[in-house]
């Protein structure tokens, strides 16, 4: 019966509202409506859509999270949450430290949502906390994470909290000068979970890495908002000194990777792996780490695409949450839009930059970065001190819908195949998310809007992850398509 202040409350829309538009909407994004408890509990959440199906998430640090239909009653809800008797947990243990004391107030996660150890150091966390590759993650600020896999059906565990080792050194150019102001982060750190209501990494959380928001006013420029830019539990870079001098907290007794990137041009270097504790690491940035200019035209088949946007991002992030499912982070570089004849140029522009092709009569299409092919394989003549042409060759939108009746629907996913049976990526897009899928999920037999690539020619059906049925499509450029 006692008041909770600060429980996380969150109207969250049903998984199928973008499968009921009739709209395309896939430009829109959802808005969150969010609110905290006071410290008489109290929560209010102005101009909350009301809509068939939207729950009311409600989170709060040693309690198990709660949902509750949105629907009825909009006033004096009241909102009871309970704590997870440790008979029904998943994972259940104790946190201590070197000396064996109970450590209090410690985030434990298992990929989903984090608990805190309590007066014990004891934690409980439920099967909805937890993520199929059952990684146990605990942290505290000013010792080191621990990081395990757990066993299903193991019994309570017991994690020894040592105290935490640095990362220490100093950043130079080229030239052997100091790099001031240059982002420096350990790459390989260890996903805990929702924290707080944001993620986090194990390694962000022992640093007492806060969630402070972003000084963007919407008008400054890129390299503006990335000099800004704040540390979060999930990216807990440090920035250097006046004379390049650095050092990250919160680290566990094992080796790391670090990435320094520097201001004035987002270049990056990755190095390493360098032992936690060690404190006279020197890392020197290359002198060729950008083109002096990059050139190009984004063309649809042979035809120029005038006034296309053309973003130029650079990686941050490349962190596993799960088997099968890593989440990615990128910061925004430049900016540019097309002239008529679908020409554009980029200066200063690191050389693992993606580039992203946006226009209304395009799929989004992404050229270079980590993992895929650099940019020079774009390029139409080899580079020339530093400058660099690109022929950047996009596929034509193809917005689809897949609208099934009668016994077909009963699938859940539909998958599309190119013309020799393979499988051909969807893109989702919700705002300016863009999502790679390689199957789309069905709502009572319907998709929300879907970009479909045009050399999809068969629609795969399943349920539960079987294929039942297939259906040839054709997909047409440039209009609506609804696979019926």
């Amino acid at each position: 019966g006692r008041a909770l202040c600060d429980a996380r409350v969150e109207l969250q829309l049903p998984a199928d509202l973008r499968s009921r538009l009739p709209g395309l909407l896939d430009l829109s994004a959802d808005e969150p409506a969010r609110a905290r408890s006071d410290a008489d509990g109290v929560f209010a959440l102005a101009a909350s859509p009301a809509i068939a199906g939207a729950t009311l998430r409600v989170q709060r640090d040693g309690f198990l999270p709660l949902e509750l239909p949105a629907g009825g009653a909009t006033s004096a809800l009241a909102v009871v949450l309970d704590t997870l008797p440790a008979a029904a947990a998943a994972l259940r243990g104790q946190v201590v430290d070197a000396r064996g004391l109970p450590v209090v107030g410690a985030r434990v996660g298992a990929g989903g949502v984090a608990t805190v150890t309590d007066a014990r150091g004891e934690f409980a966390l439920a099967a909805a906390q937890v993520r199929r590759q059952r990684r146990l993650s605990v942290a505290k600020p000013g010792l080191q994470p621990a990081s395990m896999l757990v066993a299903d059906g193991s019994g309570p565990v017991q994690v020894v909290l040592e105290a935490a080792v640095s990362l220490a050194g100093v950043c130079v150019d080229a030239a052997g000068a100091p790099l001031v102001g240059a982002k420096v982060w350990v790459t390989d750190a260890v996903f805990l979970g929702t924290v707080d209501g944001r993620d986090a990494t194990a390694e962000g959380v022992a640093a007492a890495s806060a969630d402070a928001e972003d000084a963007d006013d919407g008008a400054a420029a890129p390299l503006e908002v990335a000099r800004r830019r704040a540390p979060t539990a999930l990216w807990p870079f440090v920035r250097t000194d006046a004379a390049g001098r650095f050092a990250i907290p919160g680290l566990a007794a094992r080796s790391y990777r670090l990435r320094v990137q520097e201001p004035t041009r987002l270049q990056a270097i990755e190095v390493g792996p360098y032992a936690a504790g060690s404190l006279d690491l020197r890392v020197a940035l290359p002198a060729d780490g950008c083109f002096a200019e990059v050139a190009g035209q984004v063309l649809d088949g042979a035809r120029p695409v005038p006034h296309a946007r053309v973003v130029a991002r650079v990686r941050t992030l490349a962190l596993p949450v799960d088997v099968d499912l890593v989440t990615y982070r990128s910061e925004l570089r430049d900016e540019v839009v097309c002239d008529a004849a679908g020409r554009f140029v980029l200066h200063d522009l690191p050389r693992d930059a993606t580039l992203l092709v946006q226009a209304e009569s395009l799929a989004p299409c992404a050229f270079g970065g980590p993992g895929e092919l650099p940019l020079a394989a774009c390029a139409v003549a080899a580079e020339c001190e530093g400058r660099l042409e690109l022929r950047l060759p996009c596929a034509p939108r193809c917005p689809t819908r897949v609208e099934l009746t009668g016994a077909s629907a009963i699938a859940d996913e539909v998958a599309f195949l190119d013309a020799r049976g393979d499988v051909v990526p969807i893109l989702r897009l919700a705002g300016p998310s863009v999502d790679r899928e390689l199957a789309a999920r069905l709502h009572g037999g319907r998709s929300a809007a879907l970009d479909v690539p045009v050399a999809a020619s068969v629609a795969v059906l399943r349920r539960d992850g079987v294929e039942f049925d297939r259906r040839p499509v054709r997909l047409i450029p440039g209009q609506p398509n609804v696979i019926r």
